[in-house]
């Protein structure tokens, strides 16, 4: 087993919406699992949504959501870490995406706050055990919160997403990371907790060192995780930045990646 350690990004790397993981690959985790490897998930989504994925499918593991601004042990239901953007430079980015025209999601303490409907405020109100209210200012309510914001979201339309995203990303650089989870989705998180620090900090508590470790991703909030001290493999048909950056491009999503490199790797 060359690696200890596997930690994938969920949407289009291990799974797709709303919840949907490929029976062969929960095989080849479970396999994995058995021989002593430890299996673990960094996405962007809501800890409510990914626990109750991984309660569907049997996995046990640790799981770093927000990107990693939440990251939690399914096995024991503890928390191990939490943090999350400052809230007023939160609620300055939600009123400005409001201004904008755009629909605004922010998340505090994994609640969906929200303003107006939306593909994505659909997709987790379908989701039984995710919680969200509808409020009539985003901005001010995550400012009544006093409380920090896992992220914002601009759900977009296709054509605003790269001017939005560069816009944003000019404005707010240094104070918070800017990225695009999918081609309608702008995400706006701390940078000190995003999917780098989630792997790192991961790795720290499982006691496993950066050689032994892979990662796998397919969107460009998955930067983070490539280019550094462990293997990094891009999905193929992953965003062309990620798989520049990656160790290896392996196949597209609908050939079921995870399970590709756990046995090309780890069985």
């Amino acid at each position: 087993m060359k690696f200890d350690l596997f930690i994938s990004d969920f949407d289009w790397t291990l799974g797709c919406a709303p919840d949907v993981i490929d029976e062969g690959t929960v095989k080849a985790i479970k396999d994995y699992e058995k021989r002593g490897g430890k299996f673990c998930i960094a996405t962007g989504r809501s800890f409510s949504s990914i626990k109750d994925i991984c309660a569907k499918y049997g996995l046990k593991c640790v799981v770093a959501c927000f990107q990693g601004a939440k990251i939690a042990d399914l096995a024991s239901g503890e928390t191990l870490f939490e943090g999350g953007l400052d809230y007023k430079l939160a609620a300055k980015i939600a009123e400005e995406i409001e201004q904008d025209g755009v629909p605004v999601i922010a998340w505090v303490d994994d609640v969906l706050y929200y303003s107006v409907d939306s593909y994505y405020s659909d997709m987790y109100k379908n989701t039984e055990k995710v919680y969200y209210r509808r409020v009539k200012n985003v901005a001010k309510e995550v400012l009544s919160t006093a409380r920090p914001v896992a992220k914002v979201c601009a759900v977009c339309e296709d054509c605003k997403t790269e001017e939005l995203t560069a816009r944003y990303a000019a404005k707010y650089g240094g104070l918070c990371t800017i990225n695009s989870g999918s081609k309608r989705l702008i995400e706006a998180i701390n940078p000190e907790y995003g999917k780098d620090f989630a792997v790192r900090f991961i790795a720290k508590k499982l006691g496993v060192s950066a050689d032994k470790i892979i990662a796998a991703g397919d969107s460009t909030n998955d930067l983070e995780m490539a280019g550094n001290e462990w293997y990094f493999a891009a999905v193929g048909d992953a965003a062309e930045s990620l798989k520049e950056k990656a160790d290896e491009v392996t196949v597209p999503f609908n050939l079921n990646p995870v399970k590709v490199l756990l046995e090309k790797y780890c069985l």
